[in-house]
């Protein structure tokens, strides 16, 4: 299913965020199981907002892996794997049980539920996630939308909620971990009913606002 949201901001708006280095960030709500002691979220889109900003998703998701050590704050986050290479073509599949290895990448066997099931079978220490395809004003966008620290032999469900907040953030490229996501951020919930939102903006209180 397809969802989506645009953002409109104006002429006055903009050059306040611009002048701050801003940028309009999106953050997407995940349950994990076993939750993390600390989560950091991500800024799945830093965008460099224009007056216009349309971003269109499905739900559609891909795991991912990346060495602990490659990371540095403030930076984005760069997998270094993918559920699908060489796993299986294409998104990945819930309740399918994934194995990471750090020599052959992901391999895939039956499970159920509904959630996306990846164990860590390195020795090592792995950050493993959900990235998300988006198309922002025109072609696909790739980025990380979640992380967590697994150890090794370890397993870990990742289930994503359709809620998104959107808020202003110093983070300037996608995929970057923000310090936290603000209590006055705007939490848009999207359903099979409402899968598409306007979203203003309120230059006065820098907040984000649902239109419709």
């Amino acid at each position: 299913m397809q969802f989506g949201i645009n953002i409109v901001i104006d002429d006055t708006a903009l050059l306040a965020i611009y002048n701050a280095g801003q940028t309009v960030a999106l953050v997407r709500s995940i349950i994990a199981n076993p939750q993390p002691q600390l989560t950091v979220p991500i800024a799945w889109l830093a965008i460099r907002p224009v007056q216009n900003n349309s971003v269109s998703w499905t739900d559609s998701y891909y795991l991912y892996a990346t060495p602990i050590n490659v990371w540095m704050p403030g930076s984005p986050i760069v997998p270094s794997a993918m559920s699908d290479m060489p796993g299986p073509p294409g998104p990945a599949q819930p309740g399918a049980v994934y194995s990471f290895s750090d020599e052959t990448g992901f391999s895939v066997a039956p499970g159920s539920g509904s959630g996306f099931r990846v164990i860590n079978t390195t020795p090592y220490l792995f950050r493993l996630g959900l990235a998300q395809p988006s198309s922002l004003n025109g072609p696909d966008l790739f980025f990380p939308l979640y992380s967590q620290e697994v150890p090794p032999n370890e397993e870990v469900e990742f289930t994503p909620l359709e809620a998104v907040s959107i808020f202003l953030s110093l983070a300037q490229d996608n995929g970057t971990p923000v310090p936290e996501v603000p209590r006055n951020a705007l939490v848009v919930n999207f359903s099979s009913q409402t899968p598409f939102a306007n979203i203003g903006f309120n230059h006065a209180t820098k907040t984000f606002f649902l239109q419709s």
